[in-house]
């Protein structure tokens, strides 16, 4: 990404601001900790505008399902978000909690689909006509069959906790993994 050419970056997703989907499952505690967002906030540049929409809940409903919401009730806010940005940045995945051997379906999931809230969060947003990065942050194999709506995808796994200001110095070139595993 070209800090000079974007003046808006829209970042959005449930794992956007996670501090839960850095960590994984398998993980001790972190003194300081940088969420995608933070990230992103960190290495954007101060004449850069950030908006952040968690566009739907990480797995299943929303904790305003009981008052009557809709789990895609936060679908409108993300796509004004989307819209009105130079770049889209969507942060999907799971985190260590409904992945982990004890969590989401019993720590086997069924799919390797992402939750159906977030591929319909994701189609909705592919379908906005901007520079679109996917970043998807599960530990395990993953399907986007609405992949081809997006300019790039960066899987970032259970990235640790720093992992949301590497995310950002990968994407504005900062920094370059040259094909190596960590």
């Amino acid at each position: 990404l070209n800090r000079k050419a974007l003046h808006t970056i829209a970042v959005i997703g449930p794992n956007a601001d996670s501090r839960e989907a850095l960590l994984g499952n398998y993980c001790g505690t972190a003194s300081e900790t940088y969420t995608v967002l933070e990230g992103i906030r960190a290495r954007a540049g101060s004449d850069t505008r950030i908006l952040f929409a968690e566009g739907c809940a990480l797995t299943g409903g929303s904790a305003e399902e009981p008052w009557g919401e809709e789990p895609t009730y936060r679908f409108a806010e993300a796509k004004t978000a989307a819209e009105k940005a130079d770049v889209i940045l969507l942060v999907l995945g799971l985190n260590g909690e409904k992945e982990g051997e004890e969590g989401y379906g019993s720590g086997d999931r069924d799919t390797m689909n992402l939750p159906r809230h977030q591929s319909e969060l994701a189609k909705l947003i592919g379908a906005v006509q901007k520079p679109k990065i996917l970043i998807n942050m599960t530990g395990s194999a993953t399907t986007f069959p609405w992949a081809n709506q997006y300019d790039a995808i960066l899987q970032a796994w259970y990235p640790g906790q720093m992992g949301g200001l590497a995310a950002a110095e990968l994407l504005f070139g900062d920094a370059c993994p040259c094909a190596r595993l960590p």
